[in-house]
């Protein structure tokens, strides 16, 4: 995945959730520390990519970059 210029390498894994053993998909970018999930493999990149983004955008607005 390609965000601000840079390259982060995103993780998927397929899952169960809890409670309802339906299939679920938890994406991780390791470099940032962010992890989220979604109902499909593309879904949980897609929830990957906006995650990371929000993160990196909220460093930029604490000055942390």
């Amino acid at each position: 995945m390609k965000l601000a210029g840079r390259t982060y390498q995103v993780l998927v894994e397929a899952d169960r959730r809890i409670g309802t053993n339906e299939r679920a998909y938890t994406a991780y970018v390791p470099a940032l520390g962010v992890a989220t999930d979604g109902d499909t493999f593309e879904q949980a990149l897609a929830n990957a990519r906006e995650a990371a983004a929000a993160y990196l955008e909220s460093l930029v607005d604490d000055d942390l970059d």
